[in-house]
């Protein structure tokens, strides 16, 4: 009776620590954290070192040499060692991204990893900072020599993103395989942020670099500031003496100016007719993004010419204006725009618009 109740009386206690771990392991896995607050992976110098270990350490025991037990035991002491030293290079070290103003699909991007140290004593080493795995970005990896102790350095890498629209970035995982190399000690540093990645935008090709008629600059034949000539008058006090005609005023014998015509309005609207194309998926999926990529060269053509621009989707319209604000609340549309379901008859296109 007693034995058994000894044997039996953990089990429940047991079973509830179990039960706990299990569940706190799966809601840390749902928010994506590791469970234990570092990882380890061996290296390939690492695996030789202790393939080195294995065989001094069998040599040792059938041997009996003490030399070789000496031997053994200071090889396992750097492992040790090797723990504690990479252990105080990550304690304290966080990072930061700074994203450029404007992320485009499919062109590299540069980005600045802001690395600090928050220990007080002592530096950290051989730090290499590593975006977390996110679907459709490719980041290479951000790396820092050394960081001294309450210091920080700002260290420079390469984002691509391979499709348009909203990303979440979660955060960093921070390594290092400081001091010796054998093993490659890591850390997850949470820095989740939303961003919006722009369509792609590229020169618009000649057939489409003029202004829709009526709408492009041209004169309106009213007097105002503008640069087409418009008349002569008498010259009065204050007028801009550039304005002076010289021929005219000789023949007249008196001061003539010149007077301009206002430009008309240069506006355009950007017509996206967001139509899903038929055919494979994949390639009614190319399709679709060459539009937009299309719609959004459009826009940053005529923004930077001077237009007010807007757009116009199937389920979404931006009044004409212009400048950088502008530009990218179109690019932001276009970025969150997805294909919509028509008839037989709609077609996808993009078309430019008085």
């Amino acid at each position: 009776m007693c034995v058994k109740s000894v044997i039996s009386a953990p089990l429940p206690w047991l079973a509830m620590v179990a039960a706990g771990l299990w569940g706190r392991a799966a809601r840390i896995a749902g928010r994506r954290e590791f469970w234990l607050p570092r990882t380890l992976r061996i290296t390939r110098e690492g695996r030789r070192f202790l393939a080195l270990l294995m065989v001094i350490a069998v040599a040792a025991v059938n041997t009996g040499n003490n030399l070789l037990y000496l031997v053994t035991a200071a090889l396992l002491s750097l492992i040790v060692i090797s723990g504690v030293m990479s252990e105080t290079a990550l304690r304290g070290v966080t990072a930061g991204r700074r994203l450029p103003a404007g992320l485009y699909r499919g062109s590299p991007a540069t980005v600045g990893i802001a690395v600090a140290n928050g220990k007080r004593l002592f530096s950290s080493y051989s730090v290499t900072v590593r975006e977390m795995d996110t679907p459709g970005l490719e980041a290479a990896p951000a790396y820092a020599l050394r960081l001294p102790p309450r210091g920080d350095a700002l260290v420079t890498t390469t984002y691509l993103f391979t499709r348009r629209g909203r990303y979440r970035l979660e955060g960093f995982r921070i390594t290092t395989r400081f001091p010796f190399g054998l093993f490659t000690k890591g850390k997850l540093c949470r820095r989740p942020q939303e961003v919006v990645v722009f369509p792609a935008v590229r020169p618009v090709e000649a057939a489409g670099r003029g202004g829709p008629a009526g709408r492009d600059g041209s004169s309106s034949g009213r007097r105002g500031e503008g640069h087409d000539f418009h008349g002569l008058r008498e010259y009065t006090l204050g007028d801009d003496s550039r304005r002076i005609h010289w021929r005219s005023t000789a023949k007249a014998a008196r001061l003539l100016a010149r007077e301009t015509e206002v430009e008309s309005e240069r506006s355009v609207t950007i017509r996206f007719d967001n139509y899903r194309p038929g055919g494979a998926p994949d390639r009614a999926e190319l399709e679709f993004e060459e539009a937009v990529d299309r719609a959004a060269s459009l826009a940053a053509h005529y923004i930077e010419r001077g237009y007010s621009v807007g757009l116009r989707t199937l389920g979404e319209r931006l009044a004409p204006r212009g400048g950088p604000a502008q530009l990218r609340a179109v690019l932001t549309a276009l970025a969150l725009t997805e294909p919509v379901e028509g008839s037989a008859a709609a077609s996808l296109s993009v078309t430019v618009e008085p």
